[in-house]
């Protein structure tokens, strides 16, 4: 059997692909892909390794969170904002 070659993909820099892949789970926050999945729904050409590699970076960062074992979505617990009323035991 034959890999089917993409069409009007493009290979994106690390960086680019971070960036693009947190757009795209910005626009999906309730949930999770593979990596497959994502580049998939991107339509590029980076393979999954690229993806695995960016994703973990991700998840390092504290931008996406790691679900099962092979399940990225955004961290939105990470994404909160901070309305200054936050709790201290200063006081």
């Amino acid at each position: 059997m034959t890999k089917k070659k993409k069409s009007g993909g493009k290979r994106l820099t690390a960086q680019e692909l971070q960036i693009e892949i947190l757009k795209f789970l910005l626009g999906h926050p309730k949930k999770s892909f593979a990596p497959r999945q994502i580049t998939d729904h991107l339509r590029i050409e980076n393979n999954r390794d690229s993806a695995e590699h960016a994703l973990n970076q991700l998840v390092q960062a504290g931008s996406v969170a790691q679900f099962d074992e092979n399940k990225f979505g955004i961290a939105l617990n990470r994404l909160t904002i901070d309305d200054g009323q936050g709790t201290s035991d200063k006081g």
